[in-house]
């Protein structure tokens, strides 16, 4: 079959004018008058909906004009529905299983975008910012040109122990000043190893006088300093090669530190 073209679609009934001509499925067979909604679960309310027709139908009877409506609003529903959100809004009443895939866009507990099932059976009421059975989409993602975090702060604040993270951040939390030249960067959601890349550069910000770090190399490790690269963490350090300090090195704090996380 040929690709099919991309339509708009409507919703069937849904005019206001038909919406009391759509039924409440089985209704008619199963309470002895019908009933009419647009409500997608009270239309399949009623326990005619899992025996399909023969729940609804009344002996030899035609099937009733609101059950057909009924019927046809419904799967005119969810066809719209999908159509329009692309990749549906997570349920806590629906049944996922491993790599199932759903969104996030209107429940403020949780941080909005996609996720991804981690569990072959993930049971009603887990919530997305449970890792075990959650991860969000960008968590999951794998290869050597995928980024998995990426900040740009300030290395010269040192506000409650936390630098200025400037702009806007990818899956970083916040980064924690250690002491001069030395910050940790600590990640929103697990990476899935420890076995990434990165890499990092220090500048000035746009319009701030520099200072002597801005200049400097952002490196993971360094003779005499303990290192840490974990799923959670990462430690960096801003260290000027030719300072003139020990081993004619030393570190200093740079004003616009950037430092980008990609592969597995």
């Amino acid at each position: 079959m040929a690709q099919l073209t991309r339509q708009t679609p409507a919703l069937f009934s849904g005019n206001t004018s038909a919406a009391g001509t759509v039924g409440v499925f089985g209704s008619l067979a199963v309470n002895g008058a019908g009933s009419t909604s647009t409500v997608p679960n009270t239309i399949q309310s009623l326990s005619a909906w899992q025996n399909g027709w023969t729940g609804a139908v009344l002996g030899t009877n035609q099937p009733c004009l609101e059950d057909m409506n009924g019927l046809f609003y419904w799967m005119s529903y969810y066809i719209n529905y999908a159509m329009q959100t692309g990749v549906p809004e997570y349920d806590p009443n629906t049944t996922y299983y491993q790599n199932n895939i759903v969104s996030n866009q209107n429940n403020s507990a949780y941080p909005y975008g996609i996720y991804v099932s981690q569990t072959s059976v993930n049971n009603a009421n887990q919530a997305l910012n449970n890792p075990s059975y959650w991860l969000p989409l960008s968590s999951t993602l794998s290869g050597p040109n995928v980024c998995k975090a990426w900040v740009t702060f300030d290395g010269t604040t040192n506000s409650g122990g936390q630098c200025t993270i400037l702009g806007t951040a990818l899956n970083v939390s916040s980064v924690t000043y250690v002491s001069t030249g030395q910050y940790v960067i600590n990640f929103t959601n697990a990476l899935p190893t420890q076995n990434y890349a990165w890499s990092g550069s220090a500048g000035t910000q746009n319009g701030i006088p520099s200072v002597s770090g801005d200049n400097n190399v952002i490196t993971g490790g360094l003779t005499g300093y303990t290192g840490l690269k974990t799923t959670t963490q990462l430690q960096v350090f801003c260290w000027e090669a030719y300072g003139g300090g020990t081993n004619n090195e030393k570190l200093e704090n740079s004003s616009c530190i950037s430092v980008i996380v990609f592969g597995n």
